[in-house]
C-alpha cells in the first residue's frame, strides 16, 4: 500500500452515515470527507467540504475517488451502478441490493471498469468474528448442529423510511440481513433444503418475524428479527456437539459477550467495544489497492441476497 489519500463522498447522510460512518472516516488517514450529498441538510453540521442537494452533481464530480451509498434500500442497486458507471469504487449500506439480479449486473460492472464494490456488513470486520472463527477452528464445542440468531431493535424505530415497502421497508430486509448474513456465513453459503417464515404485518411491512432453515448437511438453522420491545437485543448461540456458544452483541459495535459452555467448564468472556466502520475502511482501502479479500464479497452478497428474496416469497402472515 502507498499513503494515497482518497476523497470519499457520501450519498445520503442518515443515522448511521452521520453518527458511526463519518466519525470512522474522520479518524482513517487514507480518507478525506470531501463531499455529502443530501436531500435534507439540516442535519449536516461543522462540515466544512462540498455540500451537494441532489445526488447526480456528486456522482458527476470528478474528485470523488470513493462513493458511500446510504439511501433507502430500494435504491442501493442502481446508485451503485451509476457509481461505477462514473469510474468511483462504492461502499453501500447493507443491503447492496434486493434482488439477485441486480447483484450479477454490480459484479459485472465492477470487473468491467476495474472499480471496486463492498457491501456494508460492518460485523464482519471486527474482532469478535474472529475470536469466534478461532472457537469453530479449534472445535471447542464440537461440530454444531444448530445455529440461533437474533436481531430485535427498539420498538419505537419502526417508523420512516423503515415503515415504507416502497422503500425495502421491513424486519427482514434491515434486521433479519444480519443473522441470515451469519448463517450463511457459518454454513460455507450452502443452499438450504427448506425455509419456513412467519411474520406480522405491522405498518404495512413485517414489523417482525421468525423463519427456519434445514440444511443437507443435517444443520438448522433459526432467525428471527423485529422491532417489539422497549429494549434491543442481539444474541447468537450455537450449539455443538460437545457444547454451547452464546454471544451477544456479535452485530453490534458496542461491548458484548461470549459464553462457552461445555461438560467441563462454563466461561465467559467480555468483548470490548469497537470501531468496525473504520476496520471496515481499512479492509476496503487495501482492497483497492492489493485486490486483498474482503469479509462480504460480492460473491457472498448474491448467494445472500438469492436466499432473502427466497425467504421474502415464504412468508406466512399471522
Amino acid at each position: 500500500m502507498d499513503d494515497t489519500v482518497y476523497n470519499i463522498g457520501f450519498l445520503g447522510y442518515g443515522g448511521v452515515a452521520r453518527n458511526q460512518m463519518r466519525p470512522a472516516v474522520q479518524a482513517c488517514k487514507r480518507l478525506n470527507l470531501y463531499a455529502i450529498a443530501s436531500t435534507s441538510q439540516q442535519n449536516i453540521e461543522d462540515f466544512s467540504g462540498v455540500l451537494y442537494q441532489d445526488y447526480q452533481s456528486l456522482l458527476d464530480d470528478p474528485q470523488v475517488d470513493i462513493v458511500y451509498i446510504a439511501l433507502p434500500n430500494t435504491l442501493h442497486a442502481g446508485y451503485v451502478l451509476a457509481c461505477l458507471q462514473k469510474r468511483k469504487h462504492v461502499i453501500c449500506e447493507k443491503p447492496l441490493a434486493m434482488r439477485e439480479s441486480e447483484v450479477d449486473a454490480i459484479i459485472q460492472a465492477s470487473l468491467k471498469t476495474g472499480c471496486k464494490v463492498m457491501e456494508g456488513f460492518m460485523y464482519r470486520y471486527m474482532d469478535r468474528m474472529q475470536i469466534l472463527q478461532k472457537l469453530l477452528d479449534e472445535k471447542v464445542v464440537g461440530e454444531v448442529s444448530q445455529i440461533q440468531s437474533s436481531f430485535f431493535s427498539l420498538r419505537e424505530r419502526l417508523k420512516g423510511i423503515r415503515a415504507n415497502p416502497s422503500l425495502g421497508g421491513g424486519s427482514l430486509w434491515d434486521l433479519g440481513c444480519y443473522p441470515i448474513s451469519l448463517i450463511s456465513f457459518l454454513t460455507g453459503g450452502e443452499n438450504p433444503l427448506t425455509v419456513q417464515v412467519m411474520a406480522k404485518r405491522e405498518q404495512g411491512v413485517d414489523g417482525y418475524m421468525a423463519g427456519q432453515l434445514g440444511y443437507g448437511s443435517a444443520l438448522l438453522a433459526s432467525f428471527s428479527c423485529g422491532w417489539i420491545s422497549e429494549v434491543r437485543t442481539i444474541e447468537t448461540r450455537l450449539i455443538g456437539t460437545k457444547g454451547v456458544i452464546e454471544i451477544q452483541r456479535l452485530f453490534n459495535w458496542e461491548q458484548g459477550s461470549i459464553r462457552i459452555l461445555t461438560k467441563d467448564d462454563d466461561k465467559q468472556m467480555l468483548l470490548d467495544a469497537e470501531d468496525p466502520f473504520l476496520k471496515e475502511l481499512d479492509a476496503f482501502i487495501g482492497h483497492i489497492e492489493t485486490n486483498s479479500a474482503l469479509g462480504m464479497p460480492l460473491e457472498e452478497s448474491k448467494r445472500i441476497i438469492s436466499l432473502m428474496q427466497r425467504l421474502e416469497t415464504s412468508i406466512t402472515w399471522i
